[in-house]
């Protein structure tokens, strides 16, 4: 499943990210994580607010020891490895209903 499409839906995605430093001869693996998204978004956006998350992280920032220059060295590769339809509340409530009256039954 791609990032590109099918990602501005209203589905629950659960997406793997590494968050890479590319500077030569400096390059490592900074982050690996996977996470689940339920709001729309593209690959744009959702590398944006990684990059920033990391950022925005002081004892993370500090350990990296990056300057202002150094920053734009900060990568995002990211994958949508599976795609689910987003519950609503109502199936939520039949269901308690149901188990409910599975329960009175019991």
């Amino acid at each position: 499943m791609n990032l590109n499409s099918g990602s501005n839906d209203e589905s629950v995605k659960l997406v793997r990210y590494r968050i890479f430093y590319t500077k030569a001869d400096s390059e490592r693996l900074l982050l690996e994580a996977e996470e689940i998204v339920d709001y729309p978004f593209d690959l744009a956006t959702f590398a944006t607010w990684k990059i920033a998350a990391v950022l925005h992280n002081q004892a993370l920032d500090a350990k990296l020891n990056l300057s202002s220059e150094n920053r734009k060295y900060l990568k995002v590769a990211c994958e949508a490895i599976g795609s689910f339809p987003r519950e609503t509340l109502q199936d939520e409530q039949r269901q308690i209903e149901r188990l409910a009256a599975l329960n009175r039954k019991l």
